[in-house]
């Protein structure tokens, strides 16, 4: 079985993921593969057309990140599917935001240059007023940095959220 998923980050993730929550036995059951970005997982998606999906001798699964906007599908034995946003989580792209609040918090204090900060404001377009809310993101010159931190420093309480990943992983594997 092969899962590729957007980036090496993710891989990465899930692979410190595993050894915390005790799921090395599902990574064992699958090759993980960087696909360079959901750009290119859109490309292996297109590629495997209802004839060449039946042929295909293993189950691959395209792991995408939450904030890609994609449905969970299949065609035969290559699946796609969107790995569920925690919707708790102050950083709201990519895999990184599995990482729960205290998570983030402990990260803004230790390692701050790794979480960008846009502060609550107000527009008014046209007469109309509106209420930006705060929001934070993974600078995305840190995010290899900040990689390496939690896969270093990372606790069991902060990869919690990435049994849904797994649960993923092993209902397609197993079904």
């Amino acid at each position: 079985e092969t899962s590729i998923v957007e980036g090496d980050y993710d891989i990465r993730y899930l692979v410190k993921a595993s050894d915390l929550l005790g799921k090395t036995d599902v990574l064992e059951r699958v090759q993980l593969k960087d696909g360079v970005g959901f750009g290119n997982l859109d490309k292996i998606w297109k590629s495997f057309n209802n004839a060449i999906s039946e042929v295909v001798p293993n189950k691959i699964i395209l792991l995408y990140d939450c904030d890609t906007n994609k449905q969970d599908t299949h065609k035969n034995m290559v699946f796609k599917r969107v790995i569920p946003s925690n919707p708790d989580s102050p950083i709201k792209v990519g895999i990184e935001n599995l990482f729960p609040e205290d998570t983030i918090d402990k990260i803004e204090r230790e390692c701050p240059q790794f979480i960008d900060v846009k502060e609550a404001s107000s527009t008014r377009i046209r007469g109309v007023a509106s209420d930006i809310p705060a929001s934070k993101s993974v600078n995305k010159d840190e995010k290899g940095n900040m990689c390496n931190w939690l896969c270093e420093n990372g606790s069991i309480e902060d990869f919690a959220n990435f049994s849904a990943a797994f649960d993923l992983i092993e209902e397609i594997i197993n079904g």
